[in-house]
């Protein structure tokens, strides 16, 4: 099969598979005309590709997988004499995540030690409010799940404030 129909199989893009290919993760035979051959396994290394990806490795991380690629990859890796170095990535990939995360906690919890007002819901599942140092009300904010996503609806006697609360909420939602 050429690289377009590998890319509808596979449920990706051609641009896609050219990447994998500059990375070293395929390597299509070649017609006489210069297209790009490619056969079912290459299917199978696809997903695996990008099940190892979805799972928290890098590219240059998958690399490190080609002789398991070919065939559907298990739920758990286990430890094996032929797997040592794929599994040594993956402790060090674990390893980095967990640094991340912690990393990522501890600036989110000095910022929310900044903002109680933003951290803390008192008013129910979907409402938040925000104290103003000034003596009008509070802002009041909604978050309203709709078809096309999640919508912030702000209350409040403050034009600055309200398009503030909107603007980063919503800038946060879609992260």
């Amino acid at each position: 099969m050429r690289i377009g129909e590998l890319a509808r199989v596979a449920g990706t893009t051609t641009r896609t598979l050219r990447y994998y290919e500059e990375q070293g993760l395929l390597s299509p035979r070649r017609a006489p005309s210069g297209y790009r051959l490619y056969d079912s396994t290459d299917v199978t290394r696809i997903d695996n590709i990008r099940k190892l990806l979805a799972s928290g490795f890098t590219v240059r991380d998958t690399r490190s997988f080609l002789g398991f690629l070919d065939r559907p990859l298990p739920d758990r890796f286990r430890p094996a004499p032929m797997c040592e170095d794929a599994l040594a990535v993956a402790a060090r990939r674990l390893a980095s995540l967990d640094e991340r995360i912690a990393a990522l906690t501890q600036l989110r919890n000095r910022l929310a030690g900044r903002l109680p007002e933003l951290t803390e819901n008192t008013l129910g599942d979907d409402r938040v409010t925000v104290a103003s140092d000034s003596s009008s009300a509070p802002a009041v904010m909604t978050l309203v799940d709709e078809e096309d996503g999640v919508v912030a609806v702000a209350e409040t006697n403050m034009p600055a404030l309200t398009a503030d609360l909107v603007r980063t909420t919503l800038e946060n939602v879609r992260r």
